[in-house]
């Protein structure tokens, strides 16, 4: 806290995305009613959950100031690294600084997850029936991610 406005520290990554831009915006809008200042910590890579050789502007979230900061979102399936993650809620543990993940879970945290599955079940239904598709074909990300796999559940749903 600063002179007596609550701070909340935003992790992400590639803040030109206009979904990031926006998500920015509401979310900053939101804090000003709350008598609150938006901290953005961003880096501009995508690290594709490649653990093994992290970018060294990742340490940009080395300088997140947990004495000021009274709490903290991360933008997970933007860093796209459980590692970079991790260090994040471990530091913010250690101040007794909340943290929440959109798109992702990590104990202690609280978590804010898109309906991946309900969206693309209404995508594909909505191809099949109003554009008399046939025999639509998958293709996905990766399978480790949640993205993926949610949108498995909601394929198969409308075609299996």
């Amino acid at each position: 806290m600063i002179r007596d406005k609550k701070i909340v520290a935003l992790c992400t990554s590639r803040i030109f995305d206009p979904q990031i831009q926006s998500f920015i915006e509401i979310l900053n809008e939101e804090l000003k009613l709350e008598n609150a200042w938006l901290w953005i910590y961003a880096i501009n890579s995508d690290i594709y959950w490649s653990e093994d050789t992290l970018p060294a502007e990742t340490s940009v979230f080395d300088h997140i100031q947990y004495d000021h900061v009274d709490a903290i979102v991360i933008m997970d399936e933007k860093i796209k690294s459980h590692e970079v993650s991790q260090k994040i809620i471990s530091r913010a543990s250690g101040h007794n600084t909340p943290v929440i993940v959109v798109d992702g879970e990590y104990d202690g945290c609280v978590s804010i997850s898109y309906d991946y599955a309900g969206g693309f079940e209404k995508v594909v239904r909505h191809v099949i029936e109003d554009h008399g598709v046939k025999r639509p074909h998958f293709m996905a990300g990766i399978i480790r991610q949640t993205w993926f796999r949610n949108s498995i559940k909601g394929w198969r749903a409308d075609i299996l």
